[in-house]
């Protein structure tokens, strides 16, 4: 039923498709942009949504035993309740996820073990359940803002957060690489899943000017990402303390980060890492990982284009359970926008 379903879709979006590149061209005329949607409003409250409506088609590397082969419907309906007012704003934003027609037996077992695509994720976190749903606050928090002569501003509550998200570059280039090659490279919102996931806690940001800004966030992350029960905790908990600062001269424009993270996590649940499972099992302690981190991006204006280099690293010490925790990780990258092709505006990266 699923399966057709998504081929009736997929049918009518083509349809729907081939019926506008055969309609015959109107004659061009200068229309008016189209007007933005505006919100709704109940008295100071305003009153937003949006509902994603998804299907999936997997086919994964074919396994000595599973389903490997599937069809899913993954969507999300949002409604978002906002008010503010002189020195303080509030917001409530219900989430209500539904998953239909989710997979049986997407589990490989044998050396094919583990999930054959996400459809298995989502039906091991949900109990087995081919068709499941829930209402959960997804964000529900008050916000201070005339902290510190209005430069600071504290979130208490729930809300969702991006590491590197704090500052956004005033240069374009910065700004795209900062969105796709820097924000929530440790913490994030599971932006990708049909869920998400968002946070309980405080989030101070205090912005002296407009080039520098200082973050400091105390939360536990809630339940959600492939389980559609997003209200309780998951009995692990960060703190997160940032420092930006968008700067540069003349022709050269940069952006740089430095960060901590301390995170506790007292699930004490079998680890996972390559000990033996009759070592890891008796491992109950605490993982107590601190990180410390940082970036920088760097835009350079030439005659022939924009030059342009990142790099993102950090490095862990702590406890993995019984065990000492170190490790570190680096991230190197370059890229180059000539000006020819202005109309495609080609980006070499690598």
């Amino acid at each position: 039923m699923v399966r057709v379903a998504f081929i009736l879709l997929l049918t009518l979006f083509t349809l729907h498709a081939n019926g506008q590149a055969l309609a015959p061209a109107a004659a061009p005329t200068a229309a008016a942009p189209a007007a933005a949607p505006q919100p709704i409003k109940l008295g100071d409250i305003t009153v937003t949504g949006t509902l994603r409506l998804r299907g999936y088609a997997w086919d994964w590397f074919q396994p000595a035993s599973g389903n490997n082969e599937y069809q899913y419907s993954g969507n999300f309906l949002r409604v978002n309740l906002a008010e503010s007012r002189q020195s303080w704003q509030w917001n409530a934003e219900l989430a209500i996820p539904f998953l239909l027609g989710m997979p049986l037996g997407a589990t490989g077992t044998g050396p094919q073990q583990g999930a054959l695509g996400l459809g298995s994720n989502y039906v091991t976190a949900n109990n087995g359940k081919q068709n499941t749903a829930m209402i959960f606050p997804r964000q529900l928090y008050v916000q201070f803002d005339r902290i510190a002569g209005e430069k600071a501003h504290l979130k208490v509550g729930r809300f969702t957060f991006l590491d590197g998200s704090e500052l956004a570059p005033k240069n374009a280039t910065l700004a795209t690489l900062k969105r796709d090659r820097v924000t929530q490279r440790l913490l994030g919102d599971f932006g990708f899943s049909d869920i998400g996931r968002s946070f309980d806690g405080a989030h101070l940001s205090y912005s002296p000017s407009s080039s520098d800004n200082i973050t400091v966030i105390g939360a536990v992350p809630t339940r959600g990402v492939f389980q559609v029960d997003g209200w309780g905790w998951n009995k692990a908990g960060f703190g997160y303390a940032a420092y930006t600062r968008d700067w540069g001269k003349g022709r050269h424009a940069a952006d740089t980060r430095v960060f901590t993270i301390e995170y506790d996590d007292w699930r004490h649940i079998l680890k996972t890492d390559n000990r033996p499972l009759a070592v890891r099992r008796p491992d109950t302690a605490n993982i107590l990982i601190n990180t410390f981190g940082g970036h920088t991006l760097h835009a350079v204006e030439t005659g022939t284009g924009t030059v342009n280099v990142m790099f993102w690293g950090a490095v862990q010490t702590g406890r993995w359970g019984v065990q000492i925790q170190r490790a570190g990780a680096i991230d190197a990258e370059a890229g180059f926008q000539p000006k020819i092709l202005s109309a495609l505006r080609p980006w070499l990266r690598g």
